[in-house]
């Protein structure tokens, strides 16, 4: 039996937690108004010496999608903004 190739070297482990914003931790969607800025925050981290990065991807009301690269502001922590200009139709 044949499978799919393993990859040469081990993925490595990276844990998010407390993601930002979160309604009853995250069971329902967070709200926002029209042209206020919604900070969005994370902690990410690795075991060893990995480099870790962070980005959130937001669905607007139209359905497109918009990257949001999240910067670090120490100890795991990382922090990004966006504002919504149109409301869901």
């Amino acid at each position: 039996m044949s499978g799919p190739a393993l990859p040469r070297s081990r993925p490595s482990r990276v844990v998010l937690d407390r993601p930002s914003p979160a309604v009853d931790g995250g069971r329902f969607a967070a709200k926002a108004s029209i042209g206020e800025p919604i900070p969005f925050s994370l902690d990410a981290f690795t075991h060893g010496h990995d480099v870790v990065a962070a980005a959130a991807t937001i669905t607007e009301p139209n359905a497109s999608t918009a990257v949001i690269e999240l910067q670090p502001v120490g100890n795991g922590c990382y922090v990004g903004v966006h504002t919504f200009e149109q409301a869901r139709t």
